[in-house]
């Protein structure tokens, strides 16, 4: 993964979370809001009947204002302007909180004009019998402008409405967990991504450092086979000849190396044009048939009569079939036997490069264009390379937009289609 990915992903993340714990923040305060507005209104109508019940009770009314007042969130003055009795408030305040369903701890307190003090009237547990010892409870304090009036405290709501809330504040909690979860694997990737580039770079700049030794033992092989003191010694002729073969693989391993660098950062370069592609493949042939022969294997060829015109880079071509032709003939049961040929169907150019390999099942054929993926014809890796073709090839036919078709059958053989836009 690029860093400018990373940069993008993690940036995303960011933002995703931010916004995250804003709306969950949000939500839990509007919650938190309503069931407190919810609590207060549904409270204030009970009231509200037990004061109406009270004067009818004595015969008399209801003042015309300030009946209902809330001091806080918890706490409620209900004026009567009427003597009231303690046990008369206590029964219609059970009766009514009854109704609405209000299952809160609750205690009350009835003003006294002789001693200028709420008296302490009962403490309710929910659903339960009144609790009778007061001496432990609230000190409810006295409010100026009533002259009769009584008082109401809810003592634990703040520990019900927590209560009410709990299934809100659980998912808070599971969504914390998730975004620290993803935090960590942002944090993960982003190191991880750093470690990788740093074993790129690594890995290009060693590559780079072999280039000049490689090119120094290419020039002094050459040297040494065509000085004309040892042109005549067949063994050294010999051994300089396994020295030139290896040592141009290993140059091309190390061109393969660095072609992967290339198409990973996205900068490799195309130079497109116009080619006829027969004449590509013709141009091809010996270097091709000769490897073939030393397999002991054949080669057929069926390209199209007409001649086809493509838009391409050359190199890449050549290299693309290349990498092919070396995979069917790695991957040969015994004597390879390889097929190309080249059409036109419903306006299109359709390459194809077929063999009698091993073939490939289901699973193998979703992998092999994944990059250092081997397909191995045993329990051990006989074949070598670095599973770098196949997805050097994909990756030119994705830049060229062409498209890569794979049908194979294990010990049938492997058959590749190149689609590409005719010119």
């Amino acid at each position: 993964m690029t860093r400018s990915k990373v940069r993008l992903i993690t940036i995303i993340g960011t933002l995703a979370i931010a916004a995250i714990i804003v709306v969950q923040g949000y939500w839990v305060l509007q919650m938190w809001n309503y069931k407190e507005k919810e609590f207060s209104q549904t409270v204030k109508v009970s009231l509200y009947r037990v004061a109406k019940q009270l004067v009818e009770l004595n015969g008399s009314v209801l003042p015309n204002t300030g009946i209902i007042n809330q001091m806080s969130s918890n706490y409620f003055v209900v004026n009567v302007n009427d003597k009231i009795q303690a046990d008369h408030v206590e029964y219609f305040l059970r009766k009514e909180f009854q109704k609405v369903l209000i299952n809160e701890d609750f205690e009350f307190g009835i003003y006294d004009c002789s001693n200028d003090q709420v008296v302490y009237g009962n403490y309710i547990k929910a659903n339960a019998e009144p609790i009778q010892n007061f001496k432990e409870k609230s000190i409810l304090p006295t409010h100026e402008g009533f002259t009769y009036y009584f008082v109401v405290f809810f003592p634990n709501r703040s520990t019900s409405l927590i209560a009410n809330l709990m299934y809100v504040f659980l998912f808070s909690l599971l969504l914390l967990i998730a975004l620290g979860v993803f935090v960590y694997s942002i944090f993960v990737i982003v190191k991880q991504n750093e470690l990788s580039e740093l074993q790129k770079d690594f890995i290009n700049n060693m590559t780079h450092e072999f280039k000049t030794p490689l090119a120094s033992i290419l020039l002094a092989s050459g040297a040494i086979s065509s000085n004309p003191k040892v042109k005549d010694d067949s063994v050294i002729q010999r051994l300089t000849g396994i020295i030139d073969q290896q040592n141009k693989r290993l140059i091309s391993h190390v061109e393969k190396i660095l072609e992967l660098a290339k198409l990973e950062k996205n900068k490799f370069l195309l130079f497109t044009e116009k080619l006829e592609l027969n004449n590509v493949i013709r141009e091809m042939l010996p270097a091709l048939e000769l490897r073939i022969e030393n397999v002991q294997g054949v080669m057929n060829i069926n390209l199209s009569n007409e001649d086809i015109f493509i838009l391409a880079d050359k190199i890449h071509l050549t290299n693309v079939l290349d990498n092919l032709i070396d995979n069917a003939i790695k991957y040969s049961i015994n004597n390879p036997v390889i097929y190309i040929s080249s059409s036109i169907q419903k306006g299109k150019v359709i390459l194809s490069i077929e063999d009698n390999g091993v073939g490939m099942d289901i699973v193998t054929q979703k992998k092999v264009f994944q990059k250092f993926y081997r397909h191995h014809t045993g329990n051990v890796h006989d074949v070598k390379g670095f599973g770098l073709g196949l997805f050097y090839v994909k990756n030119i036919c994705n830049a060229l937009n062409w498209k890569l078709k794979i049908e194979s059958t294990p010990a049938q053989g492997t058959k590749i289609f190149i689609t590409i836009p005719k010119v």
